[in-house]
C-alpha cells in the first residue's frame, strides 16, 4: 500500500512540474507591424540600420528625408553644384515610383551618385 501511495505521488509531483513547465509566458509579444521608421526599435524598425550608418559614417552629413524624391531632388542638385556626391539609401516596404520620380532616380545616379534601394 505505501509503494502503491509513493508512486501516486510521484505521478503527481510529475505532472505538477510538467504543468508549470508549459505555463504560458505572460510577456507581450512584440508588435509585427511594419515602421520602418529611424526610431522605431521594434521589429522592422530602423533603429539600428540608422544608427549603424551615423556610426559608419561618422564624419558625413547623416539626414532622414520623408519627401519623396522628385521633391528632394532640388535640394541634391545644389549640394552637387559643390561637388559633393551623396548616397540615397531608400527602405519601405513598397515601391511606387511615378514617372518623374524614376526620371529623376535615374538623373541621380547618372551624376555619379549612388543609391541603395531595400523594399
Amino acid at each position: 500500500m505505501l509503494k502503491k501511495w509513493i508512486s501516486y505521488g510521484t505521478l503527481i509531483f510529475l505532472l505538477m512540474v510538467a504543468g508549470l513547465a508549459c505555463r504560458q509566458n505572460n510577456r507581450p509579444e512584440p508588435s509585427l507591424n511594419e515602421s520602418y521608421r529611424y526610431t522605431d526599435k521594434q521589429p522592422f524598425g530602423a533603429y539600428i540600420a540608422y544608427h549603424g550608418f551615423r556610426h559608419l559614417f561618422e564624419n558625413r552629413y547623416v539626414e532622414v528625408v520623408r519627401n519623396p524624391f522628385d521633391k528632394q531632388w532640388n535640394q541634391i542638385k545644389d549640394y552637387e553644384n559643390n561637388n559633393k556626391y551623396s548616397l540615397y539609401f531608400l527602405l519601405t516596404r513598397n515601391l511606387v515610383l511615378s514617372d518623374e520620380e524614376l526620371k529623376d532616380l535615374m538623373e541621380y545616379v547618372q551624376q555619379g551618385n549612388d543609391l541603395f534601394i531595400a523594399a
